[in-house]
């Protein structure tokens, strides 16, 4: 599979949940969704989209819809993955996501955190 067919498309994965127990059992959350969107410019772009919000007001969800990871991305010499670079607005933070295209509605992805020696594994789904 060409991994160059992603240009110009948007992937979401999850849902996800943040959590806590609170008031004597209650559990407050948030969903949500990582959306990646790669441009046609050698742009891509990582937000993420409130599917619930369970979380009683204690800011969660201003925080995640206000975290929002711009950067670039390169094809493998050999067309085999893409590595994206991914820089936090207003922060030092930076993550790297190399991924590969499964059929031609899945990317499997190996995220690492800059600093952090191991990644971890997602899966990003098209969104059409």
């Amino acid at each position: 599979m060409n991994i160059k067919k992603i240009l110009g498309m948007t992937f979401r994965s999850g849902p996800f949940a943040m959590t806590d127990i609170h008031n004597g059992g209650s559990i407050i959350g948030i969903i949500y969704h990582e959306v990646l969107t790669f441009s046609a410019n050698g742009v891509v772009s990582l937000h993420k989209v409130i599917e619930l919000d369970r979380s009683g007001g204690i800011g969660w969800k201003e925080s995640l819809e206000q975290e929002r990871w711009i950067g670039v991305y390169e094809f493998d010499r050999d067309g085999k993955h893409v590595k994206c670079t991914l820089d936090r607005e207003r922060t030092q933070q930076r993550k790297v996501i190399y991924a590969d295209l499964v059929g031609t509605n899945c990317l499997i992805a190996e995220v690492h955190w800059e600093g952090e020696g191991m990644g971890s594994g997602q899966v990003f789904t098209r969104i059409p």
